[in-house]
């Protein structure tokens, strides 16, 4: 009698996958994905350290008010009037400018993008898996609006880093059944709501997902939700809540179009969006879980909604970044599930990887040299500014960052911009000035104010400066055009 020997048996895994082969599927793609990560990192910082441009308009604010409440000045200056957020990111870009200037600052918010980048990630491999999550930090690193906003020194790096916690949390509760990450959830959500008010909207889609995972228990997820998202978010408003609402009234009254129409504004959203949106419904339709894969893909259209019926041009390229965070797993997934296609699947993805990078090249390249470059004519100010001067710049707060930074000047509050003047702030006349800056940009001089400037006959150019923006014109088309600036100093001024 022959007796066989028994045959070794290989355990198997979901899909009758080898464990060996699907571990080392998994390695595979985890150390890939890491290597992106690390690639995207070390692209930014030599972006940031090369320094291809300086600070700006927003950067600036939040660097001088951040140096401001570093000295205990930050509520008396009344940043939180007219700030769409908290002190929050001030304080942080506070630190880094004293560590290190505007590099400093950059450092600090490329770290928060790149915890928003391994969020995105870890939320792609909980929805959808490994493989959908190395394609969505591939594709997330290849967008323009990622690659611009992940090293600007603006409070929407926190508020992006926080949202992608949040939601990363979310996914969590799949895996384990613990309301620990309900309320982590809504605590990185709060902080993000601090940094900069209108991200409150991305409540819509984390409850929206949370009633797809917890259906049963949602009622009672939504009021620990709620109370401890409240809870957190009224622990900051509460001691300045008369400088927030204050800031309500003034958001209402307040609304630049910088000369957009509604033909651009909606232009942008399609040059920042539409291929993204199309590839993420195309993920939808490959998503196995139906109801979850809406809200994801729902979320990309909060944004481009808001500044459309709004009519507000103000942050569309960072805004739709926080969209991203959502519908980016849904690219992932289809970009995963046409690869392991035979014959057709790997040719295909190719030719998108290359589509996608030729259009984030594209968007980074309008995006990130979108405003003057002020750092010559501002040395020539901090290198012939007097304590005690007064100035009239109508760019304003960059200036007044390397202004303020270099002791040139006591407070911010010495320089004018065009609505200090047009609020009548200024308790002296404009001739007893002591310079007056002229940039060609998107701040024009009032024409009130220039018939009061020409009356005084004491302002001479002594300062010629040209720089080079990239902006969207009426007609749809993205051109590069000179910023003229002209530093002129009044030659009676009491010096």
């Amino acid at each position: 009698m022959h007796i066989m020997a028994p045959t070794k048996r290989v355990p198997l895994v979901k899909g009758g996958t080898p464990l060996s082969q699907h571990q080392s599927y998994t390695r595979f793609y985890t150390l890939v994905s890491y290597l992106l990560m690390l690639t995207f990192v070390l692209g930014q910082l030599y972006l940031i350290f090369t320094q291809r441009t300086g600070a700006f308009y927003d950067e600036a604010i939040y660097i001088t008010a951040g140096l401001r409440a570093w000295q205990g000045k930050g509520v008396s200056d009344g940043y939180l009037v007219w700030f769409a957020g908290s002190l929050l990111w001030p304080l942080m870009a506070g630190i880094g400018y004293l560590l290190n200037g505007l590099i400093g600052v950059r450092i600090i918010a490329l770290l928060l993008s790149s915890i928003a980048l391994w969020m995105s990630y870890a939320t792609a491999k909980n929805l959808f898996g490994v493989k959908a999550a190395c394609f969505t930090a591939l594709l997330l690193i290849l967008d323009g609006n990622f690659l611009a906003l992940a090293h600007l020194g603006v409070y929407d790096s926190p508020a992006l880093a926080f949202t992608a916690i949040s939601l990363w949390c979310v996914t969590q509760l799949q895996k384990k059944d613990h309301r620990a990450w309900l309320c982590l959830s809504a605590i990185a959500l709060a902080l993000a709501a601090m940094s900069k008010y209108p991200i409150t909207l991305m409540i819509l889609p984390i409850l929206g997902l949370l009633f797809t995972f917890r259906q049963k228990k949602f009622l009672a997820d939504l009021g620990v939700f709620l109370f401890v998202f409240v809870g957190v978010f009224f622990a900051f408003f509460l001691p300045v809540q008369y400088q927030v609402g204050d800031w309500l009234f003034w958001s209402i009254r307040n609304k630049p179009t910088f000369g957009a129409t509604m033909l651009t504004i909606v232009g942008a959203q399609l040059y920042f969006g539409l291929a993204s949106f199309i590839l993420a419904f195309l993920g939808f339709l490959l998503a196995p879980r139906k109801k979850e894969a809406l809200v994801l893909l729902l979320c990309g259209l909060i944004w481009p909604a808001y500044h459309i019926l709004s009519s507000n041009p103000v942050s569309d390229n960072k805004h739709v970044v926080f969209g991203f965070l959502f519908t980016y797993p849904l690219l992932g997934l289809f970009f995963a599930q046409v690869w392991q296609k035979k014959w057709f699947g790997k040719p295909l993805i190719g030719l998108l990887c290359l589509a996608c990078t030729y259009i984030g090249v594209f968007q980074y390249m309008v995006l990130d040299p979108s405003w003057p470059d002020v750092r010559e004519p501002s040395a020539y100010l901090v290198a012939h500014t007097r304590p005690g001067d007064l100035l009239l710049i109508n760019d304003a707060w960059p200036y007044t960052m390397y202004l303020y930074a270099n002791q040139k000047i006591a407070t911010p509050w010495q320089v004018y911009d065009n609505n200090r003047i047009s609020n009548h702030e200024n308790t002296t006349s404009i001739c007893n000035f002591t310079w007056y800056i002229d940039e060609k940009g998107s701040y024009p001089w009032s024409e009130t104010f220039l018939k009061q400037l020409r009356a005084c006959h004491t302002f001479v150019p002594v300062y010629h400066y040209t720089s080079n923006a990239i902006g969207l014109t009426s007609d749809l088309h993205y051109v590069q055009y000179p910023v003229v600036t002209t530093i002129y100093i009044n030659v009676h001024a009491n010096r």
